[in-house]
């Protein structure tokens, strides 16, 4: 199967790419360190997300290289990447968060903050013993580039089907 050609790459989009690179490769020294501190302290349970994290974060840098080379498979991940980074949820014993370089989060119910704001990567999967309550989030800076994202492949694809010119 043959991908469409490599799309003009713009700064936008590279920011993105940067984001997915160096988060991902934050996240893979983040997880290889958890994962050893994990073993020292015989936390299976732990373990083993921090083990799943590392494959996550290298596929993440993977793509963002796509990215930055403009391919469309690197939009296409990027896209997905990101949308599952904008959720941040507990619920009960369940807890969620991604994120890969940056996040800007808005928080609601039981958080220390309302609004936080970091940089690095991080992936949290828990089923905690013991209730911890409620808290929703959204990492705006996620929404922020999923939108992005998605006017620029659908002003890019318009181009190629030569429904409205090219963007300079």
């Amino acid at each position: 199967m043959s991908e469409k050609p490599e799309r003009v790459v713009r700064l936008g989009a590279r920011f993105v790419a940067f984001l997915l690179v160096a988060g991902g490769g934050l996240g893979i020294l983040a997880s290889v360190q958890m994962t050893v501190h994990f073993v020292h302290e015989d936390r299976v349970d732990r373990l083993l997300v921090a083990l799943l994290s590392i494959p996550v974060f290298a596929w993440s840098a993977v793509k963002g290289v796509d990215l930055w080379r403009g391919r469309p498979t690197g939009y296409w991940w990027a896209k997905l990447l990101f949308s599952l980074q904008i959720p941040a949820v507990c619920v009960s014993r369940l807890t969620y968060e991604f994120s890969t370089g940056m996040s800007a989060r808005v928080l609601f119910g039981h958080s220390n903050r309302r609004f936080g704001a970091d940089i690095g990567s991080s992936l949290n999967f828990l089923i905690s013993p013991e209730p911890l309550g409620w808290m929703l989030g959204v990492n705006l800076l996620a929404v922020i580039v999923v939108l992005y994202l998605f006017r620029v492949t659908r002003r890019a694809d318009r181009a190629i089907q030569g429904l409205e010119p090219p963007s300079v």
